[in-house]
């Protein structure tokens, strides 16, 4: 699965230059405050290779970092984590995005210096489906410095401004790679995947042209809303085009073909990894059927798994097997021998009758 390690830290307003505090009392400790324009991050959080809306949520933590000429003083961080929810939220070629301000408030610094902070992925609600980017931690800065008069001399307030940053590791304090990073980009791809439902034939009197109905639910995870395309079935049988999330879908295969449910024909996967499925084939008397090898006509509820997995023809697929075999002759027997006793009876008694009529003219 191919990634673009991308987060997006843009600051609300400018992220250089400060602000004025008025003077502090004589001996009070000067703490640093935010102006309301400069004291919110917004994060951005992109879902790639969304084939239907995106319900997740993601948490991230923020917390102190260190780094060559940066300030080792106490700072209180406030918010340490956030979250960034989805909330059905529909892909623009292929991409779902959601945001998050960051409001940074109530951070407080004491004293002059510079501080660092870094920014990381903790989890996903779904982390099967949408899996947590935790390849890379990203980093934001807050330089704090005194207020001074027309003389260039402290007032005693403090000045605070932030700004963030696209490398993937701490730099050295002010050497210029810092300056214009407004914003930082990282992406990471849905896991999706599909299943596949293939029917056999077996058996001395098993009907090729036959078409078998089949009844599929795809549930567990997703939205009312997603649609999986159905791929190689026959068109004019009576299968669904589409199968909606937690709603009966049926189908109709029939011997040596296979379908897909949930890849489009691009090849594009549509089924979130660790929903479940189901499958049901109508009862049929004249057929013993097998899926997977078992004596059922039912694949029981089955967590879909990544397509590259080793168990997916298990997992991701069922196989049914039909087999229907009766020896004509012997059928025949079986089913009129009643009827056949009962003429050679009747062809017995009449032979007896003639012969007996016969033998009372001689006498």
């Amino acid at each position: 699965m191919g990634k673009i390690n991308k987060i997006l830290l843009a600051l609300v307003a400018t992220l250089f230059g400060g602000f004025a505090i008025g003077a502090m009392d004589a001996g009070a400790a000067a703490e640093a405050t935010w102006d309301n324009s400069k004291k919110s991050i917004v994060v951005k959080r992109e879902v790639d290779n969304a084939q239907n809306n995106v319900t997740n949520t993601f948490t991230y933590k923020i917390e102190r970092a260190s780094g060559s000429g940066y300030s080792t003083t106490a700072a209180t961080i406030s918010p340490t984590t956030f979250t960034i929810p989805f909330e059905n939220v529909a892909p623009t070629s292929g991409t779902a995005t959601a945001t998050k301000t960051v409001d940074l408030s109530a951070f407080k610094f004491t004293e002059v210096g510079d501080y660092v902070f870094k920014i990381t992925e903790t989890a996903s609600s779904n982390s099967t489906a949408y899996p947590v980017d935790s390849d890379a931690s990203w980093y934001f800065y807050v330089s704090v410095r005194n207020v001074v008069d027309a003389n260039n001399t402290p007032t005693g307030a403090l000045t605070a401004s932030a700004t963030a940053t696209g490398t993937t590791s701490v730099v050295t304090a002010n050497n210029g790679t810092v300056a214009g990073k407004a914003e930082i980009v990282f992406e990471e791809n849905a896991n999706l995947t599909y299943v596949e439902i293939a029917k056999q034939l077996k058996g001395t009197t098993a009907n090729t042209d036959e078409y078998f109905k089949f009844t599929v639910k795809i549930n567990g995870t997703g939205l009312a809303t997603d649609k999986y395309t159905v791929t190689g079935a026959d068109s004019g049988h009576g299968s669904a085009t589409q199968c909606s999330f937690n709603v009966d879908c049926v189908v109709y295969i029939k011997g040596s073909q296979t379908i897909k449910i949930g890849q489009t024909s691009d090849g594009k996967n549509q089924i979130p990894v660790g929903a479940k499925w189901t499958v049901t084939e109508a009862a049929d008397d004249d057929y013993t059927v097998t899926v997977n090898g078992a004596s059922n006509a039912t694949l029981a509820e089955t967590t879909v798994v990544a397509t590259g997995a080793n168990d997916f023809a298990t997992k991701n697929k069922a196989t049914y097997v039909n087999e229907k075999n009766e020896d004509v002759l012997t059928g025949i027997f079986v089913n009129y021998w009643p009827f056949i006793v009962l003429a050679i009876l009747g062809g017995v008694g009449i032979v007896a009758l003639k012969f007996g009529a016969k033998g009372e003219r001689k006498r």
